[in-house]
């Protein structure tokens, strides 16, 4: 029984996402990660959603600058980096 909370607590895993951060010239960065199989992908839309909620707090629009990506959420957890402008 206690293996099989393991294994269910490593498939479904977790979101998370750091503050948003200034990075110079009216950009910002934030990063994002998934862990556990069941989140695959999750990350980009956790960053995504925020760094959306960032810039509507500013009355502003998220206009995304680029992004980079690495791991896998099966096994050491995806990361994703969002660079972005609110305009």
């Amino acid at each position: 029984m206690r293996l099989l909370i393991v294994a269910a607590v490593l498939i479904a895993g977790c979101v998370t996402a750091s503050d948003v951060v200034p990075v110079g010239n009216g950009r910002f960065m934030i990063t994002a990660r998934a862990s556990g199989g069941l989140n695959a992908g999750k990350e980009m839309t956790k960053a995504a959603q925020d760094a959306n909620a960032y810039c509507a707090h500013l009355g502003k629009r998220m206009v995304l600058a680029d992004t980079q990506k690495t791991g896998n959420a099966a096994v050491f957890g995806e990361n994703v980096t969002l660079y972005f402008t609110c305009e």
